[in-house]
């Protein structure tokens, strides 16, 4: 582990003299878009495991899967994603504060059934760093109120406003309120069940529309499928109780099959269709399809 801490402090300060080059200065002539890489904040990985180490005694497995996130989201901030995206957010980092508060209250070891999101939507996890996190979900039933730092550099039409948002994360709103509906409180739901996301970044192009990892070609999401395979593997192995795995959305299942073929992993797989409203089998009868799921991996009797 030193030696890859040493490497990605070596990396982080030669691309932190990058972007102090290349960075565009406001009112220059040459578009921001053009210096992808002044999108990329440098995260201090040093102090984050700082950090999460704290929890080490009180939450072993939210410490472990928190540093092996801090690493590889870090490793995945280096690559290049060709001229399509011109921004990446990194909640990670920016909205830490209530991402580890909701792995030091949910990430249990007890933990039965692990759902596995694709990555943030840019009014839920890019504003609190919580998979799904539909804001009045995140602050009423998680009971998750934390500062939100701002990013430096953002999309003028995807601004980062932490907990004062307004907008409601469509998926997260479906998702949560669904599971409100079987789970008196939120304890008894991560009692058995966690949601986690593929991918922790989130990324968009130069109009500031949200591109998913899914959407992207197959020659840039290439070397991410590669890291975000591997710590899912390493993240689900963590789980000493979990025999299960919930695929939300046809991509993710893709990985998660690939994933648990390649590493050999016992765990029972299904499949819960992704409630985006942008989905028109999600709009006609998602509640009935996420239904019969719960029902099939017996959380739901």
């Amino acid at each position: 582990m030193a030696d890859r801490k040493g490497s990605a402090t070596t990396i982080s300060k030669k691309l932190k003299r990058k972007q102090e080059k290349d960075v565009v200065k406001p009112g220059s002539s040459e578009t921001k878009l053009s210096k992808l890489v002044a999108h990329r904040p440098v995260v201090n990985i040093e102090r984050r495991l700082l950090e999460i180490r704290k929890m080490e005694k009180s939450n072993p497995v939210a410490s472990k899967i928190l540093e092996i996130e801090t690493n590889f989201t870090n490793d995945l901030m280096q690559l290049s994603f060709g001229k399509q995206i011109t921004h990446i957010y990194n909640p990670v980092d920016y909205a830490y504060k209530p991402h580890f508060e909701y792995y030091r209250k949910f990430c249990k070891n007890t933990v039965e059934v692990l759902l596995i999101g694709e990555n943030p939507g840019p009014f839920g996890g890019a504003q609190n760093g919580i998979p799904f996190g539909n804001m009045k979900t995140v602050t009423d039933w998680l009971k998750i109120n934390e500062e939100v730092a701002s990013p430096e550099y953002q999309h003028e039409k995807r601004p980062i406003l932490g907990f004062e948002t307004t907008r409601t994360e469509g998926s997260g709103s479906r998702l949560w309120g669904f599971i409100q509906q079987y789970f008196d409180t939120a304890d008894e739901f991560f009692d058995r069940c966690f949601i986690y996301n593929y991918c922790p970044l989130v990324f968009m192009n130069q109009t500031g529309a949200n591109i998913t990892p899914s959407s992207m070609q197959m020659l840039v999401k290439k070397p991410l499928l590669e890291i975000c395979d591997e710590n899912l593997a390493k993240i689900i192995q963590l789980f000493p109780n979990c025999r299960k795995i919930v695929s939300i959305g046809r991509f993710t299942e893709r990985r998660v099959k690939e994933i648990c073929s390649l590493h050999d992993l016992p765990h029972q797989q299904f499949y819960l269709l992704h409630p985006s409203p942008r989905s028109p089998a999600a709009t006609l009868n998602w509640e009935t399809s996420a239904l019969a799921t719960f029902k099939e991996f017996g959380l739901i009797l």
